[in-house]
């Protein structure tokens, strides 16, 4: 017997303070954007897709079992056997 499917949540992406960082940027003549804010938004983007992908999978996966759920407790119609 099938249990009930509960659907994924979808995670929190994260995301930069873009005006915090091009201040600091500025201040620092384009070392704080090539040493920190560059590579930590390569990180970040990387982190979001990786949730991203893993919550389609999860998705995907409900959608299959909520699919199974209901073909397994569908009511025939009136009159049939």
């Amino acid at each position: 017997m099938y249990a009930i499917p509960v659907p994924p949540i979808e995670p929190i992406y994260k995301r930069s303070s873009h005006a915090l960082h091009l201040i600091l940027t500025i201040l620092s003549v384009g070392v704080w954007g090539l040493l920190v804010w560059w590579p930590m938004a390569l990180i970040t983007n990387s982190s979001n897709n990786r949730k991203r992908r893993a919550y389609q999978r999860e998705r995907a996966k409900y959608e299959q079992d909520r699919w199974a759920f209901e073909q397994a407790h569908r009511t025939p119609p009136p009159g049939s056997w």
